[in-house]
Parts: C-alpha cells; sequence; structure tokens
C-alpha cells in the first residue's frame, strides 16, 4: 500500500488550502515571469490536491479497491513467501553471520532486484486504477446526477474530462499487463535461470512451463496453483489473460481508447472503402460503456491480487524442482 502523505487530514503546511498563499519572493515586473510564477502556482495547488483527494478515495472507496494482502495474516504468509523464494533462488539470506577481518560474502542479488520490482510495479498498477476510478466517479456523477449541480454541466466539458478518463483507463490496461510480465520475469528465472527476458512475454513463459515441465512432473498437474494460473492465462474472452494481452498491444501498437464521439465523421460526404485502425478499434478494443469498462478492469486487477500469492508459490516450485542452484 502506498504510504500516507504528510498532512492529510489536518490543517498543516502540506495542506492544498495553505497553497494559496503561495507566492515567490523579489520585485517581479516582467510579465512572463508573473505568469510562469501564477502557473507554477496553481500547477502545484493542483498537484498537491491530486494528491490528497486520491488517498481519500482510497480510505472511503466501498468495496476498497483490493491490495496483495487482505488482514495481517495474508501480510506474514506473503512476506514469509517472498523470504523462501529469495532463499531457494539464490538471493541474500535474512541472517548473515561473519567474522571480523573476514572478506564480505558475495550473494546474487537478481532475484532480490527482480521481487522488488515486481512490488514497485503493483503499487503503480494499483495507483492507475484508482485513478481511473476516481475520473469515472467524475464523470458518471455530471452524466447521471445532474440534481447534484446547480447548473447543468456543460456537454463539452464532460466530453473534455470523459476524454482523460479513457487516458487513465488506457494506462491502468497497460501497468497490469506490465505486472503480468514482471510475473513472468520471474516464473523464467524460476523454471528456467534465464535472465535476459527483452521478448518472451508470461504467455509464452507458461506455455513453456506447460510443455517442459508437465511430462516431466506429474505433481505439477495437480498443483492448484498453477492450475488457476493455467486457467487465466489460457482464456481468450475478456474474463482471460489473453484478452487483456492483445488488448494491450493493441494499445501500444496501434489506436488508443477514447470517447469515439465525432459527429464531424457522420457530415463527411464520403465513406472510408477499408480503414484498418478503425477496423482493430472495432474488433480489438471493442470499446463497452464507461461501467462496463470499469467492471472489467476491476476483473482483471483482482484477478491480478488473487493470483499473486499462486505465483509465488509456483515461483518457489520451480525454484526447488527445476534448476539446480549453488549458493557460494
Amino acid at each position: 500500500m502506498p504510504t500516507r502523505p504528510v498532512g492529510v487530514g489536518s490543517e498543516t503546511a502540506h495542506s492544498p488550502r495553505r497553497w494559496s498563499t503561495f507566492r515567490v519572493r523579489g520585485n517581479m515586473k516582467d510579465d512572463k515571469i508573473d505568469g510562469f510564477v501564477a502557473i507554477h502556482s496553481d500547477l502545484l495547488k493542483s498537484e498537491l490536491s491530486n494528491i490528497f483527494v486520491l488517498q481519500r478515495l482510497d480510505e472511503s472507496a466501498d468495496p476498497r479497491i483490493p491490495t496483495l494482502a487482505t488482514g495481517e495474516d495474508q501480510e506474514k504468509e506473503i512476506a514469509s513467501l517472498l523470504e523462501t523464494l529469495s532463499y531457494d533462488l539464490g538471493g541474500v539470506p535474512k541472517i548473515i553471520i561473519s567474522k571480523e577481518g573476514e572478506e564480505k560474502p558475495v550473494f546474487d542479488t537478481y532475484v532480490d532486484s527482480l521481487i522488488q520490482e515486481l512490488l514497485r510495479m503493483f503499487h503503480k498498477t494499483r495507483r492507475a486504477v484508482l485513478k481511473a476510478h476516481a475520473q469515472y466517479v467524475v464523470v458518471e456523477s455530471m452524466r447521471q446526477k445532474k440534481e447534484f449541480f446547480m447548473t447543468p454541466p456543460p456537454e463539452e466539458i464532460v466530453l473534455a474530462i470523459e476524454e482523460y478518463f479513457w487516458d487513465s483507463l488506457e494506462v491502468a490496461y497497460l501497468r497490469i499487463a506490465s505486472f503480468w510480465d514482471r510475473v513472468g520475469q520471474l516464473l523464467s528465472f524460476s523454471f528456467f535461470n534465464i535472465r535476459q527476458y527483452d521478448k518472451e512475454g508470461f504467455t509464452a513463459i507458461i506455455e513453456s512451463i506447460h510443455l517442459n515441465y508437465e511430462p516431466m512432473l506429474p505433481e505439477l498437474k495437480s498443483f492448484e496453483e498453477y492450475g488457476r494460473i493455467w486457467d487465466y492465462s489460457k482464456t481468450e474472452n475478456d474474463q482471460g489473460l489473453k484478452w487483456l494481452l492483445q488488448r494491450r498491444n493493441t494499445l501500444i501498437h496501434s489506436v488508443g481508447l477514447s470517447s469515439g464521439r465525432n459527429d464531424e465523421l457522420a457530415m463527411k460526404p464520403y465513406d472510408s472503402l477499408f480503414n484498418h485502425l478503425e477496423r482493430k478499434q472495432q474488433r480489438k478494443l471493442r470499446k463497452a460503456e464507461l461501467s462496463i469498462e470499469m467492471k472489467l478492469l476491476n476483473f482483471h486487477f483482482v484477478k491480478l491480487c488473487s493470483l499473486f500469492r499462486d505465483c509465488l508459490v509456483l515461483s518457489d516450485f520451480g525454484a526447488k524442482k527445476c534448476v539446480k542452484r549453488n549458493r557460494t
């Protein structure tokens, strides 16, 4: 979980309200400098306010956006799994005993860096999902809860904010897919001792485990954690990882998510013979209504959280069964 920012819930120097008095000392007569200072001050207030508001939304959301562990017992279990996995993969042990005057022991720190990157990516992913939630709440309230406003929000303002929502949704999808690539990097090292992970994706690693180790290790087939990961990875509909990764690839290489509201297209005096980008938007992205898109995003993020422990258990299985590692 991201740490709680200093000053939240109290009127401190860090509170966004106090930044309304932000000034730069000195006699600044140049209009450009004055304009820059004003913009800088507004940007600072905006960014600080955004951080605090997102934190409040995270704390008050019901149901709350999930984390890797729900409760102290699960936190301890995951911490223990990470320590065991690090040790079994040849990482730095928790306790190091050395005598005075002896050279420092040397350990392979790759696996510890790999695990830390995986955890960092999770927090980045969760922040992206939280931001998409925040902008969804704003857009939906402007469209569905107009009684909350003294005057109806102008449609052009609603559309502008909706575009920011699609931007945030796109980032959230990319982050979830990137998280799974980090998991693939961990599994690749655990099962095949491969460190260079530039081209293979998560699904390719799972396929390699399926093809290479299932025939040799019959217990892998009855391994519940592996079964849950395999089922999610091979599912092609919108409840599976293949759908998510295809959407990620389309977003990176071809077209992006947007509101798609452009009345000018209907007024043009011609029809399109064939447009590959429009076809990819329609067939591969298959953009849905905002509420459905949020349900899909939530489903895949919840799946990520629920399968994280399974991925650690599977990685440790590979570390113990598949590659012989000698400590120095």
